[in-house]
């Protein structure tokens, strides 16, 4: 079973302060085999759409990840993780190039599934990068890939994570805020990204 979500540019919304404003509508969302019978559905279900003057063949949609859907990425991605990080992590320390490597789909994956099932509540920048530190620790694990997949989690792009990782694993510069100038780390997540440095050195020196 499939899920739409429909919608269409004509009308406007009225906002809480009374005023008129001009945007996109969402007319519903539809469960069915396929979008023509989920847009009958929708159809038969909302008479006021076309009573309300809306032009049904205007009407976009969009089919969206259901419930069903994510529970079957999340089998996936957890059948493949633990071979496909293993292989990542010897790529990475053989110095082999990663930049087109499965994981950073898994990945992608990954983070999207537990997106929609979060359970953590974190209090503090330094509790947050504590969780994550744990969260891929392991013995025996090199420091700069749990230092790399924190960085990721945190929203890092992959070069600039690979960057800092072999940086800050090295011994010829120590990685600092004015380091993270340099190199154009997004404010929306320097500080956190620097914390994450500290707590690496802090850990592993």
């Amino acid at each position: 079973m499939n899920e739409y979500m429909f919608y269409t540019f004509e009308g406007f919304t009225q906002s809480p302060n009374k005023t008129d404003c001009e945007n996109l509508q969402i007319l519903g969302f539809e469960k069915a085999e396929n979008l023509e019978a989920a847009k009958e559905h929708l159809l038969a279900n909302n008479d006021w759409i076309s009573k309300y003057g809306f032009n049904t063949e205007e009407i976009l949609s969009k089919k969206i990840l259901t419930e069903e859907s994510l529970a079957s990425i999340k089998t996936v991605v957890d059948y493949l993780w633990e071979d496909e990080e293993k292989d990542y992590e010897e790529c990475l320390v053989s110095g082999k190039n990663v930049d087109n490597h499965i994981l950073k789909h898994l990945r992608k994956l990954k983070l999207l599934t537990e997106e929609n099932n979060k359970t953590h509540e974190f209090y503090s920048i330094e509790d947050k990068i504590s969780f994550l530190f744990k969260k891929y620790n392991s013995d025996n694990k090199d420091p700069r890939i749990i230092l790399k997949s924190v960085l990721l989690d945190l929203g890092l792009e992959e070069e600039k994570s690979s960057l800092i990782s072999i940086e800050a694993g090295g011994s010829q510069c120590k990685v600092t805020s004015e380091y993270l100038k340099k190199i154009f780390i997004p404010k929306n997540i320097f500080e956190e990204v620097l914390a994450t440095i500290r707590y690496f050195y802090y850990e592993f020196e």
